[in-house]
C-alpha cells in the first residue's frame, strides 16, 4: 500500500524543521559560484538572518520562475 511519507519529529529546542523537497545537484560555472558566494558573504554581513547557498539558489529560482509565469504553480 502506498502512503505519504511522514515528517520526522522536530528536535526539541533546535527550531529546525524536518527536510522536505527534492535534492538538486548541478555543476555551475566557477564565475557564477564566486558571484553567489560574494553575494552571500555581503548579505550575511548586513543581516541577522544568515543566507545559505541553498536558500539563495531557491530564492533565485523562484524569482526566475515567477518572472516566466511558472511560479506559483496553478
Amino acid at each position: 500500500m502506498v502512503s505519504m511519507a511522514k515528517k520526522k519529529p522536530q528536535a526539541e529546542g533546535t527550531g529546525k524543521r524536518a527536510r522536505t523537497g527534492a535534492p538538486v545537484q548541478a555543476f555551475i560555472d566557477p564565475d557564477i559560484r564566486a558571484a553567489v558566494d560574494a553575494y552571500i558573504e555581503a548579505y550575511n554581513a548586513e543581516n541577522e538572518h544568515k543566507a545559505t547557498l541553498t536558500s539563495t539558489l531557491e530564492a533565485a529560482l523562484k524569482m526566475y520562475l515567477t518572472n516566466k509565469g511558472h511560479w506559483p504553480k496553478r
